[in-house]
């Protein structure tokens, strides 16, 4: 079916640490960086309890994740907000930057939205994952 048309109501999944996702990321980060032609930059990704900041260089990829304490107000600093709860769905989704920040009110991409939609676009998978309770 087309992705527009699936139920995506079966679909969930919690990131507790998303610095240290986002550390496991970093080379995959970094070479979608590269491959866009982005410039150097610091960015800034806000889950209002928490936030994230790392480097992105076109050569030598993505920095070190820094992780610091709650910021409210992430694109008045520069940043991107995303929700805790929106984090997976940010990196493993369908929808990608753009289009969460589009269905979800809480999702503030700022001056950064195309520097988001570059490391955060659409995924698609052809693995179904579940799990049964015991």
């Amino acid at each position: 079916a087309p992705i527009d048309e699936v139920d995506r109501s079966w679909y969930y999944a919690r990131v507790e640490q998303p610095s240290a996702l986002f550390e496991a990321l970093r080379p995959e980060l970094g070479r979608r960086w590269a491959a866009a032609g982005g410039d150097e930059r610091e960015l800034l990704v806000s889950s209002y309890r928490s936030h994230l900041r790392f480097r992105l260089d076109p050569i030598a990829g993505m920095g070190p994740v820094s992780a610091g304490g709650p910021l409210q107000a992430p694109v008045s600093a520069g940043g991107s907000g995303v929700p805790l709860d929106v984090i997976a769905p940010l990196v493993f989704g369908p929808f990608g930057a753009l289009e969460l920040e589009r269905r979800q009110p809480d999702v503030l991409l700022g001056h950064q939205r195309e520097a988001m939609a570059v490391l955060f676009p659409p995924q698609r998978a052809d693995v179904l994952t579940f799990y049964l309770p015991v």
